[in-house]
């Protein structure tokens, strides 16, 4: 669900914002998971002109207010569904992807099983699994924004950051993709 919503470039966040808007340069939302597994953060940013500031951020409130309250729909969970199997796909396949699962699998017990584990569930999710843990796990959560004006970006260029962090308990991860 997150990946349709700002994972990749065709994202909501990312057609709203910087492709139809023109609004922002970078734009994304992505869940970063502790090791233990205990809680997991949404994190939602983005890189603009001090002057986009406000509408970037009027944008970003508008589309959590709509993927809480509407989900994601059918094509858009295709479109993740086959993202996430080319992601399984590529970290079997090369040496980067296997250092990295075996680097991380004795802090997350995320192993080539785990991995096989995961591709299976997300084969077999439907539309209503997914809007349901929306539901379950975003609606009513409290949100943070943060605003910066004058941030230095690597270009060296101002802009500005919006970022959204929303806590989630843990277990919220198993749909929430």
């Amino acid at each position: 669900a997150v990946q349709a919503f700002g994972g990749d470039a065709v994202s909501r966040l990312w057609m709203r914002i910087r492709e139809k808007g023109g609004m922002a340069y970078q734009v994304g939302a992505r869940l970063g998971m502790s090791a233990q597994g205990l809680r997991t953060t949404l994190s939602m940013v983005s890189s603009c002109s001090a002057e986009q500031m406000h509408d970037v951020h009027a944008a970003m409130v508008q589309e959590w207010d709509r993927f809480i309250t509407q989900g994601i729909t059918q094509e858009e969970l295709e479109h993740t569904k086959t993202q996430r199997a080319l992601y399984h796909q590529s970290t079997i396949q090369n040496d980067e992807g296997y250092v990295d699962v075996y680097h991380r699998a004795p802090l997350t017990q995320q192993d080539y099983t785990g991995h096989a584990q995961v591709q299976a569930a997300e084969r077999e999710l439907t539309l209503d699994d997914v809007n349901a843990a929306i539901r379950k796990h975003f609606v009513g959560l409290p949100v943070q924004w943060g605003l910066a004006r004058n941030f230095q970006h690597k270009a060296s260029a101002p802009c500005a950051i919006l970022a959204q962090r929303v806590r989630i308990a843990h277990g919220a991860d198993a749909l929430c993709w």
